[in-house]
């Protein structure tokens, strides 16, 4: 009996505790971002950046995405566009933006193998001129202002490796694309703004929008094709060279999300896994990493539990 009421006690108190926390977290993020004064970096001042775009089958989306990125406010920046070896006409509609586009710098890279996305951001990164890196999915739209908000925050401190912007779901014809809107604006939104300012971390940038420092993304070795989730992989991998990764909500990227069960499913199992992963590879963060890490870390193992 005693068993039961604490295993009814933990079900029910824990998530009610570690929400107590993030909301409180993010309140205080709020209050403490309005307060800090914010220069976006000038066009003078502004690095040249490489935007890498992977596609797999991309057909139907990559038009949208690649004309959000030419209307871009960011002045120095060119287009990677990578072709995972689609089966459908990616490549050729690749070709057709390039010439559609003559005055975006765009480079087009067509992979023999199709190896998944890790494998092609590497790739597109050995054909990349900038010292700094966004990486984006090509269904992905984004605002105007995007890189610029990205670039700002992650030259502010030189010790950013990484940061990551805020998805917001834009395919919302039926009840379970307006859920994931919630999810995504009302609880991932919110832990992350949370775990950035109570710890100065956060559990993992979002591969649909995320600029990195090319240094820090050379040291810890690219992308990882070997893990289920990359995004989450890259993010520890770059604490474990002590490096930061801040998550920057001004910096919006529209996305798609699944509108069916079982591609919902099969894209939350990945998540599950690659969090496992993470799990498996950085247990040694528990005794090494700095506290804000170690309670992430901490938190996730409770959270599957």
């Amino acid at each position: 009996m005693w068993f039961n009421n604490l295993n009814t006690a933990f079900v029910v108190g824990y998530p009610i505790f570690v929400s107590v926390i993030w909301i409180t977290g993010c309140l205080f993020s709020g209050l403490l971002r309005r307060r800090q004064p914010r220069t976006l970096v000038s066009d003078a001042a502004a690095p040249f950046v490489s935007i890498l775009v992977p596609a797999h089958n991309e057909a139907d989306t990559l038009d949208a995405a690649v004309r959000s990125l030419a209307g871009l406010n960011y002045e120095r920046y060119e287009l990677v566009l990578i072709d995972d070896y689609s089966s459908d006409n990616t490549l050729a509609i690749m070709a057709d933006l390039k010439a559609q586009w003559p005055a975006v710098p765009m480079t087009i890279v067509a992979l023999p193998v199709n190896q998944g996305k890790a494998n092609a951001l590497n790739e597109g990164l050995k054909a990349a001129k900038g010292d700094y890196i966004v990486g984006i999915d090509a269904d992905s739209l984004l605002a105007p202002d995007a890189v610029t908000q990205l670039i700002t925050t992650l030259t502010s401190q030189p010790d950013y490796g990484a940061v990551t912007g805020k998805p917001v779901v834009r395919n919302r014809s039926n009840l379970l694309g307006r859920l994931q809107l919630l999810e995504y604006i009302g609880v991932i939104d919110l832990i992350k703004k949370a775990q950035a300012y109570l710890t100065g971390s956060i559990t993992t940038v979002s591969g649909v929008i995320v600029a990195f420092r090319r240094e820090a993304l050379e040291q810890v070795g690219g992308w990882n094709p070997a893990v289920m989730t990359e995004d989450i992989d890259i993010t520890w991998r770059m604490y474990r060279h002590h490096w930061r990764v801040a998550y920057e909500p001004r910096a919006i990227c529209w996305i798609l999300v699944p509108e069916r069960l079982r591609g919902l499913i099969k894209q939350r199992q990945r998540w599950s896994r690659g969090g496992l992963e993470v799990l498996v590879t950085n247990w040694r963060g528990f005794y090494r990493n700095p506290w804000g890490q170690r309670f992430l870390l901490l938190e996730t193992v409770v959270s599957n539990i």
